[in-house]
C-alpha cells in the first residue's frame, strides 16, 4: 500500500502488526498525513520490507505469535540504525530494555492508543 504526493520527496513507513484491525487502524489514520505506507501482518515479510525500502520509520507491534519483539528491534536497528522505530505495545513496560540499544525507539501503548496521541508521536518523527 503507498500514499504520498507532491513533489517533495515521500517518507516511507513500514507498519509491522499481526492484527489486521490495527494495520487498517494505521491506513486510516495516516491516509491524507503524507507517508508512503507499506504494510506486513508477520514479521519476517516486514523485515523484508524494510529491507527493499529502507524506510525511515518503522511502526511495528512489540508482541507477535512466533517472535519476540526486541529481536525483531535489534535486526531492524543494526540493519539501519537511522530509522525511527516506534513501538505499540500493552505488554511490554521495562524501560531498562530499551538501554541495550544505542537507539532508544519512541512507544505507544494500546492504551494510549488514540488517534490524537498517535499522530502526534508520527509527527514528532516526520519531522526529522
Amino acid at each position: 500500500m503507498g500514499a504520498g504526493g507532491g513533489n517533495s520527496p515521500s517518507i516511507r513507513l513500514v507498519v509491522i502488526d499481526d492484527d489486521p484491525k490495527n494495520l487498517k487502524f494505521v491506513n486510516f489514520i495516516l491516509t491524507n498525513a503524507g507517508p508512503e505506507i507499506h504494510t506486513a501482518s508477520d514479521p519476517q515479510a516486514g523485515l523484508d520490507l524494510i529491507h527493499r525500502l529502507r524506510p525511515q520509520i518503522v511502526l511495528m507491534d512489540l508482541v507477535m505469535p512466533g517472535v519476540q519483539g526486541m529481536e525483531l528491534l535489534q535486526k531492524i536497528v543494526e540493519f539501519d540504525p537511522g530509522i525511527d522505530v516506534i513501538l505499540m505495545t500493552g505488554y511490554y513496560s521495562t524501560e531498562s530494555e530499551w538501554r541495550r540499544f544505542r537507539k532508544a525507539p519512541r512507544t505507544i501503548s494500546p492504551s494510549r492508543f488514540r488517534p490524537k496521541s498517535f499522530a502526534s508521536v508520527l509527527r514528532l518523527s516526520l519531522r526529522k
